[in-house]
């Protein structure tokens, strides 16, 4: 049985060869609001969803897919949240 280190490093090489096998389509279907479903991602990487927040080396490149998809349009970009006047 894999250790939690062991376990984290498999779920980020899983993300990591999940995310190269996906085209910009691919990643248009499991959109969210202005991000990845995460539920979705989980499913397809065959991890539990708390492993995308609590793994900080899966968090990171799943922030950094994010950011390049917005760069390159197919993510929108993150909602500002509004103000409210004193």
């Amino acid at each position: 049985m894999a250790n939690g280190q062991q376990k984290a490093r498999q779920n980020l090489e899983a993300f990591q060869v999940w995310q190269a096998t996906q085209s910009d389509d691919d990643f248009k279907q499991i959109i969210f609001e202005d991000k990845l479903n995460r539920g979705e991602v989980a499913k397809a990487v065959g991890c539990g969803k708390s492993a995308l927040t609590q793994n900080p080396a899966l968090k990171k490149a799943l922030a950094l897919l994010e950011e390049n998809l917005r760069e390159k349009g197919v993510l929108p970009q993150l909602k500002q949240p509004i103000k409210k006047s004193p």
